[in-house]
C-alpha cells in the first residue's frame, strides 16, 4: 500500500467516513468490499497499536519475531494475501524480520487465518497432487522400461530370424520337471546334419506332444541359436512385457492428469 493511499484512508477515517474509506480501497485495488473492509480494519488496528506504543514505551517490542505481525508490515502482508501472492508475503516477512522460512510461513499463515477463517495452509488436495505426480512419474518409468525391453527382444529376435534358415523338426521327447511342467526335445536336419534342440519353455499342460512337427529357425552364424516358429516361443515374452507396459503407461497418464488438475 503506497503512502498516498495510506494518507487518504487515514484522512477518511479521521473524518469518521469509514464507508468512504472502504469504497476508496475497493476502487483503488479493484478488490471486493469485504477485502477492502479487512484492509481498513487492519489500518485501524495499526493506528491503535502505534498510539499504544507511544503511551507505553515499556511494552515488549519483540512481538514481530514471536509470530505476530503488526503495523505497516501486517498491512502489506494482507495486501499480498488478498492478491493471492502468498510467496511474496512470506519473502517480505522473512527479509524484513530476518526470521527463518518456517517462522515466516507460520506468521503469514496466522494473518491468512485472520482474514479467512477457513484458510488451510496445507490442503489435502495438495498432498494428493504430490502423490499423484510422484506415482505418475514412477509408473511412467516402469512403462518405458517394459516397452524398451519388449522392443529389444523383438529387435534381436528379428535380427536372428533374418539371418536364419527355416526348417521343420519333430518332437522326440518331453522333458518334465518335478512341478509337472514339460518342454519339448526337437530333432531336425540342417545342412545335411541331424541336430537336437531342447526348449527352455516349460508349460503345464504341455504345449507340444511327441511326434509333433514343429517349424524352427536355425541361425546360420550360430547353429545353437534356435527360435521355434510358434506364437509361444516368438511372442510370449514380447507380449508379456509390452501389454503391462502399455497398461502402466495409461495409468501413469491418469495419475499425472490428476496431479496437475486444480481442485
Amino acid at each position: 500500500m503506497t503512502t498516498d493511499v495510506r494518507e487518504e484512508v487515514g484522512r477518511l477515517l479521521r473524518a469518521g467516513d469509514r464507508p468512504q474509506a472502504i469504497e476508496y480501497l475497493q476502487h483503488t485495488f479493484n478488490i471486493s468490499s469485504e477485502d477492502a473492509a479487512k484492509l481498513v480494519e487492519a489500518l485501524e488496528r495499526e493506528t491503535g497499536i502505534v498510539a499504544d506504543t507511544v503511551a507505553a514505551p515499556s511494552a515488549d517490542t519483540s512481538t514481530d519475531t514471536s509470530g505476530q505481525l503488526h503495523g505497516s508490515l501486517k498491512a502489506d502482508v494482507i495486501e499480498l494475501l488478498i492478491a493471492n501472492r502468498k510467496l511474496e508475503a512470506v519473502q517480505l516477512v522473512r527479509n524484513t524480520l530476518h526470521v527463518t522460512l518456517p517462522q515466516s510461513l507460520l506468521m503469514v499463515g496466522q494473518i491468512a487465518r485472520e482474514i479467512n477463517p477457513n484458510y488451510v495452509s496445507v490442503k489435502a488436495t495438495g498432498c494428493f497432487q504430490v502423490f499423484a505426480k510422484g506415482m505418475g512419474v514412477f509408473l511412467m518409468v516402469v512403462c518405458v522400461f517394459l516397452l524398451a525391453a519388449a522392443a529389444a527382444v523383438y529387435f534381436f529376435q528379428s535380427e536372428s530370424i533374418g539371418n536364419s534358415d527355416r526348417v521343420t523338426g519333430t518332437v522326440t521327447e518331453m522333458k518334465s520337471l518335478d512341478t509337472g511342467e514339460s518342454a519339448p526335445v526337437i530333432e531336425y536336419e540342417w545342412l545335411g546334419n541331424k541336430r537336437s534342440y531342447e526348449s527352455t519353455f516349460y508349460s503345464s499342460p504341455p504345449d507340444y506332444h511327441v511326434g509333433q512337427s514343429v517349424p524352427l529357425f536355425v541361425n546360420r552364424d550360430d547353429p545353437d541359436d534356435i527360435t521355434l516358429d510358434t506364437f509361444i516361443d516368438r511372442w510370449a515374452i514380447i507380449v508379456a512385457l509390452a501389454v503391462p507396459g502399455a497398461f502402466l503407461g495409461v495409468i501413469s497418464i491418469v495419475f499425472m492428469y490428476f496431479g496437475r488438475r486444480k481442485f
